[in-house]
């Protein structure tokens, strides 16, 4: 599992490295920053009576410790410019914020705008209507009879917990369906203007720090895009000429798009979809995990956490350049000269992996028979992924090894998602051990680890791969 050549002899006979031989590996294994050496000696475990040394036990704590996750250090902290105007960014977005499962019969809660919250959300929608028998407004679904809540109660929740988890601005979408002589409306202002004190306010940049905002859910005029997203209208059907004067048109404005009516059991689109073309409002029913919902997390598990992505230059107003997701390639609205977005290549030496549990803990009782599926989406169009899988390692959920290689090539840097997926072969349908996914721009290069997350995308505590990670133009 380990590259003996970054040992010298005496490591293996004395199971030590000493401080030349850990900044040789350091050097080779091409971390961006290089990791310090003496640091890493000075926190990990040293060898007695041996001074600038790093036993073996203390290297692998190493390996498998933080400064070598698979996400690059960066993606901790807030690094991107936020001085731009809301356009530029994409935005981490809720769709019917206020259900806490399907759109039919489950319960509205405050409690589910925490949840969104803590997801990393900076955009939730309250659709309000007026209170039984003149009662203050109440927030619940349009169209199906879920039990609602009171405005005032959210309102709260908002102002409690808005920016524990993020500074930066909170967005309220709120559809009124009050009308404008209706006591309802009249307290909906005011419940507004108590609970937040005169705060919200319309939001266009982020450079005043946090603060709240207020946005009307209005139809879009004078365009022929829907801002509805069901199934059938995804990006990739739109064709060469939509998709492309769709990012011209989310490069002046904003555009919301959120799932159909037909997403009862609040599944989703897929959000790249619509990063693609420039949609700053993705929205999802962040009730449901699935494929599309772990896109999200890792697309905002960037720039810490905050909540907002800066977009690529080409899907940014006056870069002088038409952008067509489709075909990856970028027209110069001067000269009309084309240029193709410039590829990476990506090579994944799947390692080996450390305690993995079964998927089925109420069914057989022998080991994992562990494999693993690494896939790389970058373009409109999930058929269009690159994937690669390994051998079985057979009743092994230890410390399987599999040391087998797997290279991409990378057709949209910016907008690419590099996804782990562990099986448990089965007779008939194999199981789900683990998952993560991580946008292409936040991977570290060098030995790595990658943590393993469950089929709801709760940790797994203790189980991670062990993988080599190499990128280049």
């Amino acid at each position: 599992m380990h590259d003996q050549s970054a040992y010298s002899k005496s490591l293996w006979n004395e199971s030590y490295m000493t401080l030349s031989e850990l900044q040789k590996f350091l050097m080779e294994d091409g971390k961006v920053p290089c990791p310090d050496a003496e640091l890493i000696m000075r926190k990990y475990a040293k060898v007695a009576n041996r001074p600038q040394t790093l036993s073996f036990s203390g290297f692998l704590y190493f390996l498998f410790s933080i400064e070598c996750s698979i996400v690059k250090p960066i993606e901790r902290t807030v690094h991107m410019d936020m001085d731009y105007p809301l356009n530029h960014y994409f935005i981490n977005s809720s769709h019917n914020t206020y259900l806490e499962g399907n759109q039919l019969t489950s319960n509205c809660s405050a409690d589910a705008y925490l949840y969104a919250l803590q997801l990393g959300s900076r955009f939730v929608e309250l659709d309000v209507y007026p209170g039984p028998n003149g009662s203050d407004p109440i927030i619940k679904h349009l169209i199906f009879p879920t039990n609602p809540v009171g405005f005032r109660e959210v309102c709260e929740k908002l102002r409690d917990y808005a920016f524990m988890y993020s500074k930066y601005p909170l967005i309220l979408c709120i559809e009124d369906h009050c009308e404008p002589d209706d006591r309802a409306k009249t307290r909906m202002n005011e419940i507004i203007q108590d609970t937040f004190q005169g705060q919200p306010n319309l939001c266009t940049s982020l450079a005043k720090g946090k603060f709240y905002s207020l946005c009307s859910d209005k139809p879009i005029q004078d365009t022929d895009f829907v801002r509805r997203a069901p199934e059938l209208v995804c990006a990739f059907e739109l064709g060469e000429t939509s998709c492309e004067a769709l990012v011209e048109w989310t490069k002046r404005s904003q555009l919301k798009v959120y799932p159909g009516n037909t997403q009862v059991l609040s599944g989703h689109f897929d959000p790249r979809d619509m990063w693609m073309c420039g949609v700053q409002y993705a929205c999802l029913n962040l009730q449901t995990v699935d494929q599309n919902f772990i896109f999200n997390c890792a697309m905002f598990a960037r720039n810490g956490g905050c909540g907002y992505i800066l977009k690529p230059p080409y899907l940014r107003p006056r870069n002088g350049t038409f952008f067509n997701p489709l075909k990856l390639e970028t027209r110069s609205k001067e000269t009309g000269e084309v240029e193709m977005l410039k590829k990476r290549y990506l090579r994944v030496h799947v390692l080996g992996g450390v305690h993995l549990p079964r998927a089925n803990t109420t069914g057989r009782g022998d080991m994992v028979d562990a494999y693993v599926r690494v896939s790389l989406f970058d373009r409109i169009g999930k058929s269009k992924c690159q994937s690669f899988r390994t051998r079985v390692i057979k009743d092994n959920g230890f410390n399987p090894v599999w040391n087998e290689k797997a290279n991409f090539i990378v057709d949209c840097p910016d907008m690419a998602f590099l996804y782990f997926e562990i099986f448990d072969k089965d007779l008939d349908v194999d199981d789900l051990v683990g998952v993560f996914c991580v946008h292409f721009a936040s991977l570290q290069s060098g030995y790595v680890t990658v943590p393993l997350y469950d089929r709801t995308y709760d940790l797994l505590p203790y189980a991670s791969l062990f993988v080599r990670v190499n990128i280049s133009s």
